[in-house]
């Protein structure tokens, strides 16, 4: 039935066999997102990709162009096993973009969609983290945010990754709010 109503039916398809795919380089990285922007440097992060191919995803390889140009280049020599990267020696003010490809054994996969252009640059005020170990053997990080209202928020994470486990973590908030 369709929007013009009860018609006749159609002949039937020929059979097929649906298989899975098989290829054996994995599949796109996705949801690229970047953070820690600076005048010289940024940190790309990345999914996994939902299909691995034939083995297991052994690093990753990011791809860089500048806004303009169509010369990629990959930023690092050898794939990273994290699944984030810390670009640095970038021109402040220039827009870039980046792909990143996932690796396993039989080789580099598809790269994932572009992103979107990113502008190098330290936004003003931007404060510096500090972090060192008390006299108790206590990790501690400590920033000023000057502009804090009730609205803001604070991601807590380890390599990049959300901490879930809170038991071995203390946040103290001194000051003003």
């Amino acid at each position: 039935m369709n929007l013009g109503g009860v018609g006749i039916s159609s002949e039937c398809s020929r059979p097929f066999k649906c298989e899975a795919w098989t290829m054996a380089e994995p599949g796109p990285t996705y949801d690229l997102t970047f953070c820690e922007l600076r005048s010289h440097s940024l940190v790309i992060l990345w999914k996994p990709p939902i299909y691995t191919g034939s083995s297991d995803v052994t690093g990753y390889l990011v791809d860089i162009c500048e806004l303009g140009s169509e010369e990629w280049r990959t930023v690092t020599e050898q794939p990273v096993s994290t699944r984030y990267l810390k670009v640095t020696q970038l021109e402040e003010g220039k827009r870039y973009i980046f792909k990143v490809r996932a690796v396993n054994s039989h080789g580099a996969g598809k790269p994932s969609e572009p992103s979107e252009p990113v502008l190098v640059h330290t936004r003003p005020g931007t404060k510096e983290i500090s972090a060192g170990v008390d006299d108790n053997g206590n990790i501690y990080m400590s920033f000023q945010c000057s502009d804090m209202t009730d609205a803001s928020q604070f991601f807590w994470g380890l390599a990049y990754e959300d901490i879930t486990d809170f038991s071995r973590v203390h946040v103290e908030t001194e000051g003003d709010m």
